[in-house]
């Protein structure tokens, strides 16, 4: 919904209030709509921080768990554990039948 007001009437009258502005040059009295300019301003910063809040909130999340295991000396286990990425990828080779041992 804020999408469409930035891209829709918050234009046009936030263009038109610039319009107005611009015509008046160097005069001390000047009218202009400033209050669309103003709205469409807001709006626009309201949707670039939505936006950017979660990446930012991730990041921060991200950055003290880190530490945490940075601190504690955990981290050279977690890596110890995971499997290298290309035994992630490549998927278990079968066995041939003269490896494989005797069945009951």
């Amino acid at each position: 919904m804020t999408l469409l007001l930035l891209r829709g009437p918050l234009v046009t009258s936030a263009a038109e209030g610039w319009r107005q502005f611009d015509a008046c040059g160097l005069r001390a009295t000047c009218r202009y709509n400033q209050d669309a300019i103003l709205r469409y301003k807001d709006l626009l910063y309201a949707t670039w921080t939505v936006t950017t809040l979660p990446f930012l909130v991730a990041a921060w999340a991200g950055a003290s768990l880190i530490g945490r295991e940075l601190e504690t000396g955990t981290v050279r286990l977690a890596w110890t554990i995971v499997p290298a990425p290309a035994g992630i990828a490549r998927p278990p080779l079968p066995r041939p039948p003269a490896a494989s041992p005797p069945g009951p």
